[in-house]
C-alpha cells in the first residue's frame, strides 16, 4: 500500500506467484544534497552523477528503496536503512534490481538480487518490487 498528496495505492498477488510486493508512490521532486547523502550510497551517487538529469532521477533511488523495503519487511521484520540497499537503475527500461549490502548473519539469498519497475505519470513517481519464488 502507498499513497501521496491526492494519490493512494495498493497492490496483491496470489502467493503462488509472489512471495512478496512492495510499492511505493512519490511526487515528482528535486531532492536535498544532503537528503541525497542519506539515501545514496557512493557508489549509486557516481552512477546518478551519469545521469543527463540527476535532479530530477534521484527520487526514483528514495522510491525504489521504500518498495524494496515494503518487500522485504513482511518477509524479515528487518530494519533497513537507505544505506543498507543498494540500487542498479536502468532508466531507459524503467527497471531496477536491489540488493542488500549490509552484512547480515544467515542473510536470505534472495537479498542477493530482487527485481523492480518504476514509472513517471502526471507529475508521479510509482515503484514497485517484487520477490518470486524460485523455479
Amino acid at each position: 500500500m502507498t499513497h501521496t498528496t491526492d494519490y493512494c495505492a495498493a497492490v496483491v498477488a496470489k502467493t503462488s506467484r509472489l512471495h512478496a510486493l512492495g510499492l511505493d508512490a512519490e511526487r515528482e521532486r528535486t531532492l536535498d544534497p544532503e537528503l541525497l547523502q542519506m539515501i545514496c550510497t557512493a557508489r549509486e551517487r557516481s552512477a546518478l552523477a551519469q545521469c543527463h538529469n540527476s535532479a530530477r532521477d534521484a527520487i526514483i533511488y528514495f522510491s525504489a528503496k521504500e518498495a524494496f523495503y515494503k518487500c522485504q519487511y513482511p518477509l524479515t521484520r528487518m530494519y533497513l536503512d537507505f544505506l543498507d540497499v543498494e540500487l542498479d537503475i536502468d532508466f531507459d527500461h524503467g527497471t531496477y534490481q536491489a540488493r542488500v549490502i549490509k552484512h547480515i548473519v544467515g542473510k536470505p539469498e534472495w537479498f542477493d538480487s530482487t527485481s523492480g519497475r518504476f514509472s513517471r505519470n502526471n507529475g508521479l513517481v510509482l515503484c514497485g518490487s517484487e520477490l518470486r519464488p524460485p523455479p
